[in-house]
């Protein structure tokens, strides 16, 4: 319910509150993470923000799959500075399994060519 509210403040509380505890509870992590998924196409920049700072926290305890880094590389798509920054932030601090070679060349090509694009 935090995450429909009108108020831009009571999502951000909503997405820092989810990241919060699924850091804590393993059971219900998914959940969360998808959750905040779905709060990067709020049509607010502050709380996409909010969402990407709080799957930040995930790679600490929950690899990112390819669903939720093209997720995030979806965003990419706009012109919004303030947007793409954050999302540079967020994959900076994130590891790709060795294990999954493919999904780590991917993400490196999609910022280059965001980075050709916008700058």
């Amino acid at each position: 319910m935090l995450l429909e509210d009108d108020s831009m403040k009571v999502r951000l509380a909503g997405c820092e509150t989810m990241s919060l505890l699924a850091m804590k509870h393993a059971s219900i992590r998914l959940k969360c993470l998808r959750a905040l998924i779905d709060m990067l196409n709020d049509e607010i920049d502050e709380v996409r923000v909010g969402a990407l700072n709080g799957i930040a926290l995930f790679n600490e305890v929950l690899p990112l799959t390819e669903y939720e880094v093209d997720s995030v590389l979806f965003n990419l798509n706009e012109d919004n500075f303030f947007l793409r920054s954050h999302i540079y932030k967020l994959f900076a601090h994130c590891t790709i399994p060795l294990d999954n070679f493919d999904l780590f060349m991917k993400l490196i090509n999609r910022l280059i060519l965001n980075l050709y694009r916008f700058y």
